[in-house]
């Protein structure tokens, strides 16, 4: 029986940032948690770095996921920065995760 390699389809693609996604926005930092970033631009590298064509996700569902990693573990990920638009977060998750 002959095998083929689908990649990893879009519903695959929305479970694995939900269950890393923790990773998926450390590593956005990029090894510089002190920089601010809107939530839009922690999107634009998480779908860099999954590599999935046509794959789209909204700053929303990036939210909904730091939320919910947030409640269930009780740590704290990401901080909002007050008085900007669009609201800017600085990573305060990082001294856990290695960050290459």
């Amino acid at each position: 029986m002959p095998s083929f390699d689908i990649g990893v389809g879009h519903g695959s693609a929305y479970h694995l940032v939900e269950d890393n996604i923790a990773h998926y926005v450390v590593k956005a930092y990029r090894g510089r948690p002190d920089r601010a970033l809107t939530a839009g631009s922690i999107v634009r590298h998480i779908i860099q770095e999954l590599g999935v064509t046509g794959f789209s996700l909204q700053p929303e569902h990036i939210m909904r996921g730091v939320s919910v990693f947030e409640e269930r573990t009780g740590r704290k990920m990401l901080e909002a920065e007050t008085g900007t638009f669009p609201v800017r977060y600085r990573c305060v998750y990082h001294k856990d995760i290695r960050i290459p």
